[in-house]
């Protein structure tokens, strides 16, 4: 399947145009204990919206990971896309290392820092 054709990376797209453009609003939210219980992974950051009716969580993932040929572990990290429920249940999520993700996660901590507001003013 071509990279364009992925049912996953065009819906991240259309999340990115839209919230460019202002007609999709995320908030900074709490990590929800269904997504960090059990885990050592550190989420420092995650944001909230709903589109389409359904509410999606965009975060960034830190995590350990182990180096055989050093045999010593090291930090890694992801960006990763989720779509839960009402009880914070993860029905879908998606962490591929696709630009696109990256391109997203970009944009709304821009917009969630006000970086347009402050750079109009300049």
């Amino acid at each position: 399947m071509n990279f364009f054709e992925r049912k996953e990376i065009k819906l991240i797209s259309q999340l990115n145009m839209l919230t460019s453009n202002g007609q999709l609003n995320w908030e900074i939210c709490d990590v929800p204990l269904t997504i960090s219980r059990s885990t050592d992974d550190f989420i420092p950051l995650m944001f909230t919206t709903y589109f389409d009716n359904k509410r999606f969580l965009l975060f960034q993932r830190r995590f350990q990971s182990f180096a055989d040929e050093y045999e010593r572990f090291y930090w890694n990290e992801h960006i990763s896309i989720a779509i839960v429920d009402d009880y914070d249940r993860v029905l879908w999520e998606f962490y591929e290392r696709e630009s696109s993700l990256y391109d997203l996660f970009q944009t709304v901590r821009e917009k969630a820092a006000g970086l347009d507001d402050l750079f109009s003013k300049l």
